[in-house]
């Protein structure tokens, strides 16, 4: 997944209609570098930071997501888990109103 796509799909998670990459990797506490440029890796079990970060985003309400992106301020992993399960929350939804999504 590019940098581009990462960005947007953090940026939809997180309810933001725009700013740059810096931006948002400030307000989450992470490093931007780091952001754009390392592999998602998408490992470590169901108790892993990258599959809280996927269920969270797929499965609680804004308010509770709000307070779950407050504790992993800086927890890169976990961040890379939201943008993976934003990704399939997009899927899911075009897929349920019968859309072709060839870019997975």
């Amino acid at each position: 997944m590019n940098s581009d796509k990462r960005t947007a799909l953090l940026m939809q998670a997180l309810g933001q209609q725009g700013g740059t990459v810096h931006d948002l990797c400030k307000e989450l506490g992470l490093d931007s570098t780091k952001f754009l440029y390392s592999d998602i890796e998408e490992s470590g079990g169901i108790n892993s930071d990258f599959s809280r970060g996927w269920f969270s985003v797929t499965t609680c309400d804004k308010e509770h997501l709000n307070t779950c992106f407050t504790t992993n301020n800086g927890n890169l992993s976990y961040f890379f888990g939201v943008i993976s399960g934003q990704n399939f929350k997009n899927i899911s939804t075009e897929i349920d109103n019968g859309g072709n999504n060839n870019d997975r």
